[in-house]
């Protein structure tokens, strides 16, 4: 009996361990799994910070391609539109003096469509060297003034045209057709006028001006 007992008892011990195995073995699995799926997912977010343009969706082992942001990125059109606004002051001065000579509509001198810093250089010219410009026909924009000479008994009308920083002046004096009365037909002293003539010079004493005959307004 006793030999019975201790025999039964050895196989029990014997038994206990291989259970206790088996049930190791089963929770080594589980914790082997959870591992595989937390480094699988460290995995996936290393890549998706590493390429912030992909993603995984979500309940899906297929990788997405997402469109990049179309506003992430330098604006190289900032550049190209800097160098088209850079023009070469040589170069501008060139088409403006070409696009003078050329005239417009049978005017052969169209002041209005130079730059500031260019008319006035160029009624500056028109002042000094008058004689090269008599009997072209001019047109030209600027500040309306007038003037009587009580002792002739006239009145005399000028454009005035300003250079760049308004701090000087040139004035072209003009008279307008007859079709024109005073002062109805006449702007008020300091409006904006545009007027088109012929460029002519006249004697006053020892003094000689210049003036737009038959001139219009427009």
């Amino acid at each position: 009996m006793c030999v019975i007992v201790l025999t039964l008892a050895l196989t029990g011990c014997g038994g206990s361990p291989a259970a206790a195995g088996s049930r190791t073995d089963g929770s080594l699995s589980a914790v082997e799994d959870v591992l595989a799926q937390g480094m699988a997912e460290a995995d996936a977010q290393a890549e998706a910070d590493a390429n912030p343009y992909s993603a995984y969706a979500p309940d899906s082992d297929k990788k997405l391609v997402l469109t990049p942001d179309p506003y992430d990125f330098e604006d190289e059109t900032a550049d190209v539109t800097a160098a088209e606004d850079t023009v070469d002051p040589a170069e501008a001065e060139r088409i403006e003096r070409e696009t003078l000579a050329a005239g417009t509509e049978g005017i052969d001198i169209d002041l209005t469509l130079l730059s500031s810093t260019m008319v006035y250089s160029q009624v500056y010219d028109m002042m000094m060297d008058p004689e090269k410009y008599v009997g072209k026909t001019v047109r030209m924009s600027g500040l309306y003034t007038d003037y009587y000479d009580e002792a002739a008994d006239k009145h005399y009308f000028a454009c005035i045209i300003q250079d760049a920083t308004a701090c000087c002046a040139q004035g072209i004096e003009f008279e307008l057709t007859d079709d024109y009365k005073y002062p109805d037909d006449y702007p008020e002293d300091s409006d904006l006028i545009t007027v088109t003539g012929v460029f002519d010079t006249y004697m006053e004493g020892e003094a000689m001006y210049v003036t737009l005959r038959n001139a219009r307004k427009g």
